[in-house]
This record gives C-alpha cells, structure tokens and sequence, in this order.
C-alpha cells in the first residue's frame, strides 16, 4: 500500500506538524519526524498494528473507532484533541483513497496554544 505514495509522503517529509499514515487494517505506514518527536514513532513500529502500540484499553477502544469511522463515512476530515507531552494538539483524521477506494487514514496533529488555537 505504502508504494506509490512516495511523493506525497515526500511531502509530508516538509511539513512541520506531526503526519502519520495507516493502512485500513491499522498498520502504520508512515511518519514524519515531526510525529516522531511529538508522538514517539519509531521506525521499528512502521509495519505494526497501531493498537499493539497503546497500553490502556481507552486508547485501543479509540483506535477501533477511528478505523471503523474512516471505513464507514465519507464525512471527513474528523476532528479532537489531545493532550501530549505537555503540549495540546488538535488531531485531524483523512481518508486516504487509492484507486480501488479506501487504503487508510492520514492524521495531521496541529498543535494548539493555551487558549485551544493554532
């Protein structure tokens, strides 16, 4: 799935905010550096079911969710918040569509000032 997407994550590679990439089935695909330092990727979790990635059952519950919506609606972007590492970030879900509908989710983390704005 990741093949034929290197130009955008390419792209992605240029942003400043934290992007992270993940198949229909849950696996991490993708992220820039900048989730990196946000959001504790590793390269060694690309490939891996994001829900092996999360320890409390709220997370995972929350993940199952997400997957379920993304697959389900064509109402997209979706929206909430975070708390992490200090810092707040407004988490914004996209469908990725590939040439025989739905492969994944990206997720764009902004990151949000005291007050709740970007």
């Amino acid at each position: 799935m990741a093949e034929g997407y290197s130009e955008t994550f390419t792209l992605y590679d240029l942003l400043p905010v934290p992007i992270s990439v993940v198949d229909s089935a849950g696996r991490l695909l993708y992220y820039n550096s900048a989730a990196a330092a946000a959001f504790d990727r590793k390269p060694e979790y690309v490939g891996r079911d994001i829900r092996g990635c999360h320890k409390r059952q709220g997370s995972i519950d929350k993940i199952e969710a997400l997957l379920g919506w993304v697959r389900d609606n064509d109402q997209l972007p979706a929206a909430y918040e975070v708390d992490r590492n200090g810092k707040r970030y407004r988490i914004v879900i996209s469908r990725l569509n590939g040439d025989k509908g739905l492969c994944g989710l990206v997720q764009c983390a902004i990151p949000l000032d005291r007050d709740g704005q970007t």
